[in-house]
C-alpha cells in the first residue's frame, strides 16, 4: 500500500476539511427546511440516513483498498503474472 500512497493523497483535502464540512451540514440541516427535505428524500430513495452518511463514503473508501487487493490476490492463480505485483501491493 505504501507504493500507492501518492495516489491516496487525493483524499488529503477531503480528510482535512471533513470535520468542518460535517459541522456545517449539521447547522444547515437544523436550520433549513429544504435541506431537511433533501435528507429525507435521500433516506427514502437511497437508504442513506443523513447527508453526513453520504459525505462519509469517500472517507471510508481508502480504508477498504487493502481488503480489495488482498481478495484479488487470494483469487489470482499462483502462476498468473499479476500474482507477485498484487502480493507486493498488499
Amino acid at each position: 500500500m505504501i507504493k500507492y500512497s501518492r495516489f491516496l493523497m487525493i483524499y488529503s483535502d477531503f480528510f482535512k476539511n471533513y470535520k468542518e464540512t460535517e459541522e456545517k451540514l449539521k447547522i444547515l440541516t437544523s436550520k433549513s427546511e429544504r435541506a431537511k427535505r433533501i435528507e429525507k428524500n435521500l433516506s427514502t430513495a437511497f437508504k442513506i440516513v443523513t447527508i453526513g452518511d453520504l459525505i462519509s463514503k469517500p472517507f471510508q473508501r481508502p480504508l477498504k483498498y487493502h481488503l480489495l487487493l488482498r481478495d484479488y490476490w487470494s483469487k489470482t492463480p499462483l502462476d498468473h503474472p499479476d500474482q507477485l505485483p498484487l502480493k507486493e501491493a498488499i
